[in-house]
């Protein structure tokens, strides 16, 4: 029973941290927002995103940079959670 536990949690962090690679790469694709697909991976991923970019920006030096790390850091994070499962 715990296995199974243990294999669903790993499996189901594989699966966010591939929507959070599909996000990034869809964000350098031009593809109209309102597709099935980027709704779909926007609704999923944004839940785990939006915490961690309000964290970032409440550090000064951060407010003004170009480019959204949140994505990263989460990745880095299920990496994490991962690793402690197995």
């Amino acid at each position: 029973m715990l296995q199974t536990v243990r294999y669903a949690s790993y499996t189901l962090l594989q699966i966010i941290q591939g929507l959070i690679f599909v996000r990034v790469i869809l964000s350098y694709i031009p593809m109209a927002r309102n597709h099935p697909l980027v709704v779909f991976v926007f609704q999923i991923t944004e839940p785990l995103l939006e915490p961690v970019r309000r964290l970032i920006h409440r550090i000064p030096s951060t407010r003004k940079m170009m480019v959204d790390f949140s994505s990263l850091i989460v990745f880095f994070i299920i990496e994490v959670l991962k690793n402690l499962i197995y």
